[in-house]
């Protein structure tokens, strides 16, 4: 999951870095191509100036500082659009990857409490049939009733490795009846 993560940074690092290419590019198209700029009502030939309309266009803020004329007017609508298009897909990897990450730190939580419940219910089942064995032993417990009692810690045990098996083998639910050696690393 984690690597997940770092592929969702690393694709928006790239992102921004087409973004960057996009801006320059399109600057690079308002410079060379025919079409007028114009700046304070002056036509403006500077490469620095078609770069930062094209910034300016690619942000979608539009100070009008700058102002496109001609058929290079259809370019900015496209810039326009890819500016909008990219930062969408920017702003929506940052939120996949950061909701990946509260997910993969919710899921691990779920897991600690869940093994948390498993080690408790199977430390009292434990406990309750080592006081049998020790009451059996010292016999503080009658066979008419030991018999009953036996029976009510077997069954609540057989439950227990039930929900422990049923726990280890969530991913494999067809397979509840054969644990694995690294299934148990878990509750130990």
């Amino acid at each position: 999951m984690k690597r997940k993560i770092k592929e969702g940074f690393s694709r928006v690092g790239f992102l921004i870095f087409f973004w960057l290419i996009i801006g320059v590019g399109f600057g690079l198209l308002y410079h060379f191509l025919p079409g007028d700029l114009y700046q304070n009502g002056q036509e403006t030939t500077s490469l620095l100036d078609s770069i930062y309309f094209s910034f300016i266009t690619l942000l979608t803020t539009g100070y009008g500082d700058i102002v496109a004329t001609g058929p290079i007017r259809i370019l900015t609508i496209v810039e326009g659009l890819m500016g909008w298009l990219v930062f969408g897909i920017i702003v929506y990897k940052i939120v996949s990857a950061k909701e990946d990450q509260i997910l993969e730190e919710v899921h691990k939580r779920s897991n600690e409490q869940a093994i948390g419940k498993i080690r408790n219910y199977l430390f009292i089942s434990n406990t309750n049939l080592n006081r049998f064995i020790n009451n059996l032993n010292i016999k503080k417990i009658s066979p008419k009733f030991a018999g009953y009692e036996l029976g009510i810690i077997s069954t609540t045990l057989e439950a227990n490795i039930y929900d422990a098996k049923r726990f280890l083998c969530r991913d494999r639910l067809e397979e509840i009846d054969q644990i694995r050696p690294e299934d148990l690393i878990l509750i130990n």
